[in-house]
């Protein structure tokens, strides 16, 4: 726990709350050491970190539909793109 709350994005209370929420579905208990120092150190990295892992353990493209409904969303006009955050 000290080493998830000394790191540099613990500040931020969102990144601690993913930061948390990964290592309660990391599952190996024997690597999370390891894992917690592999977790990014900005909240942006982490998002990215995290949709990351969703998008490779996802064997049947869900996410991708998702973000693809979301794009063609009349919702999505009214906020700015992923990519300006």
């Amino acid at each position: 726990m000290e080493l998830l709350v000394a790191s540099a994005g613990a500040c931020n209370p969102l990144w601690l709350s993913l930061s948390c929420e990964e290592l309660r579905v990391f599952g190996v208990f024997e690597t999370i050491t390891r894992h917690i120092r592999s977790l990014p150190a900005t909240l942006k990295e982490l998002l990215q970190f995290i949709i990351n892992r969703l998008t490779n353990e996802d064997q049947e493209n869900n996410i991708h539909k998702v973000f693809f409904f979301c794009l063609a969303s009349p919702l999505y006009a009214r906020f700015p793109p992923l990519s300006r955050v």
